[in-house]
């Protein structure tokens, strides 16, 4: 199982349209969209720009790595330069509960614990190659799971054994379309739409429009 970018991110691009597995972002996005609770979600370039710092130093130098795996920078902006590393961090602060931060703390740990036996050393000291191979590694192991399927499960049955790699690619994807970057870089984008066509048709080397408010 390779990790194409085009690929990826067109196949989360459909399953995000569904379920979303994650509970906490579940709860940010149901929060940042409620117009009746004025959260600093709704603002979101002064949500992303608060302080954070649940992280330590080393994994929050692991969770860039793993971002930018994800999403490497090539004729567009990578999930770093989109500000993902630090979206992730504040929705691990506020509004994951704990056992998706175990499940997520697992996963991290995983990913090191694989990088330093088979390419000697953590994650975010390997290169690129390296790092690709690790989360494929994983992702091979658990890509039996109904999300890397894009359906077949509901929420609340899903949440319950969501794999790392499920959760992983979900925040990550999802913080790089909220970006400013992600919306107006990487999907089409509009600032003064005309009409809507939901019945419009995309080839496979086209672009979504940018569907939500930036960070």
């Amino acid at each position: 199982m390779t990790m194409e970018r085009r690929g990826f991110m067109v196949g989360v691009a459909a399953a995000m349209g569904g379920i979303v597995y994650s509970s906490g972002l579940a709860a940010m996005l149901a929060n940042a969209t409620n117009a009746e609770k004025p959260l600093p979600m709704i603002a979101r370039d002064a949500w992303i720009n608060q302080a954070v710092d649940v992280f330590s130093p080393e994994k929050r130098a692991l969770v860039s790595a793993m971002c930018e795996t994800l999403i490497p920078k090539t004729d567009t902006a990578g999930a770093k330069e989109a500000g993902v590393p630090k979206f992730i961090e504040l929705l691990y602060a506020q509004w994951m509960a704990e056992p998706e931060r175990m499940l997520f703390d697992k996963g991290l740990a995983e990913a090191d614990k694989r990088a330093q036996a088979n390419h000697g050393g953590i994650f975010a000291q390997c290169d690129a190659g390296a790092q690709k191979a690790v989360l494929e590694a994983m992702e091979e192991e658990q890509g039996d799971h109904p999300w890397f399927a894009f359906g077949g499960q509901s929420v609340a049955d899903a949440r319950a054994d969501t794999p790392f790699m499920a959760l992983f690619k979900e925040i990550a994807v999802t913080g790089f379309f909220m970006s400013e970057i992600g919306a107006q870089e990487v999907l089409r984008y509009a600032p003064m739409a005309g009409i809507f066509d939901g019945e419009a048709s995309l080839a496979s080397d086209e672009s979504s429009w940018a569907a939500t408010p930036f960070m």
